[in-house]
């Protein structure tokens, strides 16, 4: 770690070499009772509250759906056919271009 520092592989403003030795001074017990009383410290009492402003916590809304009528089923129709039809042309295409070998 030492080494990392001298070489200028950790920025000094991320952590300081002090931070480092003074965790390293503590025994495994100390530092899992500090790690857990500054994660208390820092966390909400109420995490949902906290958090649920952001977009996956909010209902979400539906779009609504338009009615149907037979111009939109006329259309959905032609669209199909148009669909089919160039499935048919490139199915052709396929074919005379495997024909021409």
């Amino acid at each position: 770690i030492r080494r990392a520092y001298a070489d200028g592989l950790v920025q000094p403003g991320y952590i300081g070499m002090s931070d480092v030795e003074r965790s390293l001074a503590l025994d495994r017990a100390e530092a899992m009772a500090a790690l857990g009383e500054r994660t208390r410290r820092r966390m909400p009492a109420d995490l949902h509250s906290y958090i649920s402003w952001f977009a996956e916590f909010q209902p979400k809304d539906d779009p609504p759906r338009p009615e149907a009528d037979r111009e939109n089923e006329r259309t959905c129709r032609a669209g199909k056919k148009k669909q089919a039809e160039r499935a048919r042309n490139k199915a052709a295409k396929k074919a005379r271009k495997k024909n021409r070998r």
